[in-house]
């Protein structure tokens, strides 16, 4: 690996899904990370709402005895005067993973933090009455990987999308 190779272009957020019943595994091809990248055996994600440049991923390494610990998050944002409100904001907090679409057709995948040790991220939900940010933070003993397999039928951030529609 060469670290002073140039990184084409930058990337942008286009979707957000979550996802309450997928099962993640490391992935052993050599053209992917090598344990850093997912790929699912299976996944039920649902696409995810949320107003335009009102998403924000970011991850942070902080060294420990044991090595370094990566604190993952992604906060999302969006208006919440439907009358579908409530049910909404109790489907986040049942996200058990978060898939987090770019417009370069990679995923990130939040929620697999070690080899196999699965733990869905943390929720916490900020409303008033125009709006809800949710943020979805987890740690992990790893950076997020991609998930290079995704199909990235995700939809643009600009298409409302409705939790509750299955």
């Amino acid at each position: 690996m060469i670290l002073s190779s140039r990184v084409p272009n930058l990337k942008n957020i286009c979707g957000v899904a979550i996802d309450l019943s997928a099962v993640p595994m490391p992935s052993y091809s050599p053209a992917n990370q090598n344990f850093y990248d997912s790929y699912l055996l299976q996944s039920e994600s649902k696409s995810v709402y949320f107003g335009k440049r009102s998403v924000s991923f970011s991850e942070k390494a902080k060294p420990t005895r044991a090595g370094h610990i990566w604190t993952v998050a992604l906060s999302i944002q969006f208006p919440v005067t439907d009358n579908n409100r409530a049910l909404r904001l109790e489907e986040f907090l049942k996200a058990k993973y978060v898939l987090i679409q770019l417009n370069s057709k990679h995923s990130f995948y939040m929620g697999r933090n070690d080899f196999f040790q699965n733990t869905p991220p943390k929720v916490e939900i900020k409303t008033n009455e125009h709006s809800s940010q949710v943020k979805f933070t987890q740690e992990a003993i790893m950076p997020t990987g991609f998930l290079p397999e995704y199909n990235g039928d995700l939809l643009p951030h600009d298409v409302p999308v409705n939790l509750m529609n299955n």
